[in-house]
């Protein structure tokens, strides 16, 4: 073989050494240690607060402040990543390539209780159902 190792991914070092290129550590940006940025939602929280407010008291105007909308966000994040882990879990155990809305319910059972269990599934199949209604009248197939 040549030098640069031909066909089998490697390829000399400035010592003359062939090193492999998976070997290669790849740098990380940012600071390290850092956190990774992550977006808040709280545009959409507002949204549904103002929905919310708009409900109950029409001509009043809603405020949250910084300290409220970051504990909301966390509480999200909180909440989507333990969604997550307990959908994973159930697309292993029903050996599974994707997720349909019956692993979402059983995910919702698992993770709340009480009356915000009962109020959280029967949203889900309302959503669910106009869902499957917006889409027979579009036209396009459903699998």
């Amino acid at each position: 073989m040549s030098e640069t190792g031909g066909k089998t991914g490697r390829k000399p070092s400035k010592t003359g050494k062939v090193v492999k290129r998976s070997d290669k550590k790849v740098a990380k940006k940012g600071k390290p240690g850092s956190r990774p940025i992550r977006g808040s939602y709280g545009r959409y929280h507002y949204k549904l607060f103002k929905s919310v407010a708009n409900l109950t008291q029409p001509k009043e105007k809603f405020g949250i402040s910084k300290a409220g909308m970051a504990i909301l966000d966390s509480f999200f994040y909180d909440l989507v990543h333990r969604y997550s882990m307990v959908i994973s879990e159930l697309i292993v155990k029903t050996k599974k390539a994707s997720v349909t809305e019956r692993e979402v319910q059983t995910a919702t059972r698992l993770l709340l209780t009480g009356e915000l269990q009962k109020h959280a599934v029967s949203e889900g199949q309302k959503a669910s159902q106009k869902f499957r209604q917006m889409k027979g009248k579009t036209g396009v197939s459903a699998k």
